[in-house]
Order: structure tokens, then sequence, then C-alpha cells
């Protein structure tokens, strides 16, 4: 799914970038309307299908019951080990909300970057092509780090993997002041595109791992509010750092501390005790048949 995303980040940047070259920018924001609506709209319209049921299908593996829409029991696991956590249990574990700020904080600093790169790419020294060029690495590298993400998340701790994300994201945001040439703008954005691909995989494998699979819609969507909290910050505390000072330095070290936090944070997440949560469901089981 972030691979799809990314070849459509690498298009639309060429895109762009040819439109504002030989154009206007006014063309460039035309052209890419044009390809939303052609490439994204139209299809969604007419070949999205919202249920397998709907074309008389039933989700993989499964048999039809005589009511095709209550052929799957969302409410208990397919696993029978398996803890699935509400909404509820979930907020009040200490695990769920350092997930949240860590995720909020890597968002925050790749918003930050990731909307002033060209312009600081430009105040390098580097022209508007070399800079879509090194943006375009940066989304082909994205593309691919999905894939190779996916493969690790699958192998590796959930919690470590995402303490060596923010430990890259701090990485990447000071390689950013080594950027004087073609050749380390084109490193610096390959390495911004591994951690913009853990970012996009590894945080919903996280909640998912944590919490399970029964409430993760209403969990996400309270981490995805710090997300947007994140995103929100990270570029306007880029552009005040440059109008204010000349230069994007205090931002970038801000952003780098803040990874390093996020690192020893995450660290002490640790995957909350299920066993308790079982203790909890069997006592509310209990005074229910009393």
């Amino acid at each position: 799914l972030y691979l799809a995303g990314a070849i459509g980040g690498i298009a639309c940047i060429q895109i762009a970038s040819l439109a504002i070259t030989n154009l206007s920018l006014a063309a460039a924001w035309i052209a890419l309307g044009i390809t939303v609506f052609a490439v994204s709209v139209l299809p969604t319209a007419l070949l999205i299908v919202d249920r397998p049921e709907d074309i008389g299908l039933s989700p993989d593996g499964l048999e039809p019951g005589p009511n095709p829409s209550t052929a799957v029991d969302v409410r208990q696991p397919a696993v029978p080990d398996e803890v699935d956590w509400t909404l509820r249990d979930a907020v009040r574990t200490r695990s769920l909300w350092i997930m949240i700020v860590v995720v909020g904080m890597l968002f925050m600093i790749q918003a930050g970057v990731s909307v002033h790169v060209g312009a600081f790419y430009q105040d390098r020294g580097l022209g508007i092509t070399v800079v879509a060029s090194a943006i375009t690495i940066n989304g082909i590298v994205s593309a691919v780090g999905s894939l190779v993400w996916g493969a690790v998340i699958e192998r590796t701790p959930v919690r470590w993997a995402m303490v060596f994300l923010m430990v890259l994201s701090t990485v990447s945001t000071l390689m950013l002041f080594t950027v004087h040439s073609l050749f380390a703008a084109f490193a610096v954005s390959a390495v911004i595109g591994v951690v913009a691909a853990g970012g996009n995989v590894i945080p919903p494998v996280a909640y998912a791992s944590y919490f399970g699979r029964r409430s993760i819609g209403s969990i996400r969507g309270i981490g995805e509010t710090g997300v947007q909290v994140g995103q929100t910050i990270g570029p306007v505390l880029s552009g005040l750092s440059f109008d204010l000072g000349g230069s994007y330095r205090v931002a970038f070290w801000t952003f780098a501390i803040l990874a390093l936090v996020g690192a020893v944070l995450v660290s002490l997440a640790s995957k909350p005790d299920a066993t308790k949560l079982r203790r909890s469901a069997v006592g509310v089981r209990s005074k229910f048949r009393s």
C-alpha cells in the first residue's frame, strides 16, 4: 500500500517540477489537480467495492453463512490465545500514550523537514531540477523501504524497530547540515526516505501488536490525533526558525534532540501485560453471570 503511495509521490514531484520549469507555479497546481482527478477520484468512484459480499464473495477462507453480512464475528479473536484490548482498557496503559507521543514526534520531524527541504536545498546552492531529483530519490527509497520495513517488522520486536527508527531520524536530520553538493543531497534524501518508509509501516503494526485487532480502529484514531498535532507543529517550527534566525539550524537541532528523546521513551514502552486484562475480563463475566 505504501509502495503505491510512494510511486504517486514520485510522479507528482516530476509533474510539478516540469510545470514550474516550463510554465508557472499556477500550472503546477492545475496539473496536479487534473492528475488527482484522473488517477484517484474517477477510479475510486467507479471501481471500489465496499465489501466482498457486495459482489457475492466472502472474506478469505470463510464460508458464507445464511446471512453473508454475519459470516464473520469481528468481536471474537481469530486466534484462541490472542488478546484484544478495548479502547477503555488501552487508554489506561502507559505504552499507548508513549506510542502516541513518540509517533507524533516522528511525524512532526518528518513534516518539519519535508515541507521545507526543497527551500533548504536551494539555500544550499542547488537548482530546482536538482532539488526535484533529490526529492524524487526520497520517494524511490521510501517506496522500496516500505517493502523492506514490512519484511523487517515481521521478524523484529516492534519496540526495537521503533527505537532504531527514531535514532535513524536523528541521524537523517543532522545529515542535512552536510548538504553542499548534489551527491550529499541525494544521500541525505535517501536516508530521509528510509525514515519516512518506517514511519508509514511500523506504527500501525505496533498498535496492532500491542493491543490486538478488536478496537484497533478507535485506538489508532487516538494515535492519529498525535500524528496530526505533530504534522501541524513541525512545518511551523521550521518556518519560524528560518524567519527569525535566517536558517533552519535551530529547528533541525530541535528535531534531532526530540528524536533521541523519542527513542528513549519508546524503549520503555513494553507490550502491555495481557494477564491483567484476562483477569479483568474473567471477573466481569463472573459478575455478569451471578
